[in-house]
């Protein structure tokens, strides 16, 4: 489950925050490609790295890579216990 402090660990670096907070709700019901996710939050391919690179680094999803064509990029949520994500938060 997305928790406030999930939300309020995402930073603007140049994409806004709702889109950070969005792409993180989408990702937590199915893994999603870049590409959907670009097409989701109009924005462009540029923009959904600096989210999955936000979202990776926080610990809060990971990538995953189809195994028939690597070109293809799931971004998926991670589950993690409470007391890794405080400690995330505060090394962030």
């Amino acid at each position: 489950m997305t928790t406030l402090a999930d939300l309020q660990a995402l930073r603007s670096d140049g994409v806004s925050t709702i889109n950070q907070a969005i792409a993180l709700l989408a990702i937590r019901q199915e893994r999603k490609t870049l590409g959907e996710l670009t097409v989701m939050l109009g924005t462009s391919h540029a923009g959904v790295t600096v989210i999955a690179d936000r979202l990776t680094r926080l610990g809060l999803a990971q990538r995953e890579y189809d195994p028939l064509d690597r070109r293809i990029v799931f971004l998926a949520a991670k589950q993690c216990s409470p007391a890794a994500a405080g400690r995330q938060r505060r090394e962030f």
